[in-house]
């Protein structure tokens, strides 16, 4: 058995979850880690002209930053470009990697790798040129393996043959490969191109590890695998299995995976606890169907959606909109699947009409503050003469029969009416209920679409399926002035906070000059949103 190569891109494929933010003690610790452990290659990060938005350093792998590696020479250093962030119609911009890529000779790195769909392949070339003369061995990454017919697969290997190419990789990129596809591809890609070739492999199927085994015996040179399997969506082949099974099942003793387990467990544990990537139920669903990632990602944050409604979602999703992140694409499935039409026979919900206003409102969602504040709201609605609006049912206040409750999709209010069937008002985004709760007189509607937000009188238009935004909707259609809002905590993780962020911007923007006042009672990290104390308004 021959030497294989193996690359660790925990830093650079890991970074999508954390924004490539890492602690720089922690990535210095895992640079001293891969070292003892055996591996061959770290790919550091990105190196990107992307100035739009916070990003952590290495999305830009700065070799300012990035000189303490030099202590650590057993391994060589790579880092990635995405293609398409480097191309000026169908060439490569050159004057824009002048600005970002060093010489080899000045540079920590020796490796670059090249990241591109087939579309952009044509553009390879003249990357493959650029980086040779800059000094660099180069690898070309084919991302979306599983979506490229093996035509197109061949297309691009004869593309690249003979151009100088050290490596071609083909990623996995939807975890959807099975061992027997890897040996096909890797069959395919020998017979057309001579240089050396790689795999990058996503776990979303539990099968990454299996496929890189698979790989090896089929003569692969260069296996990528990440600390934890952190990476993307479900995550990469997980670098700690992978050596121990390599070193353990092809007598490779220069392979110690032990050396990894410290940093693990002072850094990486920490951050899968926070971050939780790894097998679920919804990227295997969206393995199977090559289905990208960020759609499971989306739909999973903040808990707004089940198990059941994620499976239908991604099934629903067209299938020329699966190979990449389509938000429109996906908020027409939502409505779709979770909001029926509003033209429909069977619909049995009517929509809520009334002339009642309710000037002053209190909204409380799930966040862990509104525990700590939940004994003292009937106090506070008295003193600020305020209704109280709940998002979903928190279980804090099923005693107060004069509240209302926004519970959005038809799961969670079927739910709902199963264990109570004495509830207040429920105003809710669907337009039927079964049968069997169709003659409770107190359930309403809203109509509302998914969309750019818009709050006109026969026109409520949301930017996401959450029901936060629809109980502050809500709130404005019912004429209220003076909206406070409790448990709206958001994440300690800011990226995670970026959709309500977005919205309340917009909402600020909108209202400007009406005259409504939003504030939280409650801690909130939510970037637009002010804060006041309950305790200051008792």
């Amino acid at each position: 058995m021959k030497k294989i190569k193996i690359l660790d891109c925990t830093l650079r494929d890991g970074g999508f979850y954390n924004k490539w933010d890492f602690d720089l003690d922690a990535a210095k610790d895992l640079v001293a880690s891969l070292n003892k452990s055996g591996v061959d290659l770290i790919e550091l990060g990105y190196k990107s002209p992307d100035r739009n938005r916070f990003y952590g350093l290495f999305k830009y792998s700065n070799e300012k930053l990035l000189s303490f590696v030099r202590e650590y020479s057993q391994c060589e250093y790579a880092f990635m470009i995405d293609a398409k962030e480097f191309i000026d119609g169908e060439e490569p911009d050159y004057e824009l990697l002048d600005e970002h890529v060093l010489p080899e000779s000045e540079s920590v790195f020796s490796w670059v790798r090249i990241a591109s769909r087939a579309i952009h392949a044509g553009a390879a070339p003249g990357f493959i040129r650029y980086f040779k003369e800059k000094g660099y061995r180069i690898c070309f990454n084919l991302m979306g393996g599983s979506m490229v017919p093996d035509e197109e697969l061949v297309r691009v290997l004869e593309l690249l043959e003979g151009k100088g190419l050290d490596v071609f990789y083909i990623a996995d990129s939807y975890g959807s490969f099975y061992p027997s596809d890897v040996r096909r591809k890797m069959k395919l890609i020998r017979k057309h191109f001579t240089g050396l070739t790689g795999v990058h492999l996503h776990d979303n199927q539990g099968l990454a590890y299996a496929n890189a085994i698979a790989a090896i015996e089929e003569g692969v040179d260069v296996v990528d695998a990440t600390v934890m399997g952190m990476g993307r969506g479900a995550g990469n082949l997980i670098l700690e299995q992978f050596l121990l099974g390599y070193r353990e099942k092809y007598k490779a003793s220069h392979i110690r995976p032990d050396e990894l387990l410290p940093s693990i467990d002072n850094y990486f544990r920490p951050l899968m606890e926070k971050y939780n990537w790894g097998f679920n139920y919804t990227y295997m669903l969206s393995g199977i169907n090559n289905i990208h990632q960020s759609y499971c990602q989306y739909l999973s944050q903040e808990n707004r959606f089940n198990i059941p409604q994620i499976s239908e979602i991604l099934s629903g999703i067209p299938e020329d909109k699966r190979s990449k992140f389509d938000k429109e694409a996906l908020d027409e499935t939502i409505l779709k699947i979770l909001v029926s039409d509003d033209d429909d026979p069977t619909n049995n919900i009517p929509i809520y009409h009334s002339d009642e206003k309710i000037k002053s409102v209190l909204i409380v969602a799930g966040g862990p503050s509104l525990r700590k504040i939940s004994d003292i709201v009937p106090q506070f609605l008295i003193e600020n003469k305020s209704t109280l609006i709940e998002c979903n049912h928190t279980g804090f206040f099923d005693n107060m029969k004069d509240r209302e409750i926004v519970i959005l999709n038809r799961m969670k209010l079927e739910n709902y009416l199963n264990r109570f069937s004495d509830h207040p008002t429920i105003i809710t985004g669907e337009v039927n209920i079964a049968n069997d709760f169709s003659e409770r007189k107190n359930i309403y509607r809203m109509p509302f679409s998914l969309g750019e937000l818009k709050l006109e009188k026969e026109n409520v238009s949301l930017p996401d399926y959450d029901a936060g935004m629809f109980s502050i909707a809500y709130a404005l259609k019912k004429g209220s002035k003076n909206i406070f809002l409790a448990g709206f905590d958001g994440f300690e993780n800011a990226g995670m906070n970026s959709r309500m962020d977005a919205f309340f911007e917009s909402l600020e923007k909108i209202l400007e000059g009406y005259g409504v006042r939003f504030r939280s009672i409650t801690p909130t990290r939510y970037r637009d949103l002010k804060e006041t104390s309950i305790y200051a308004l008792i």
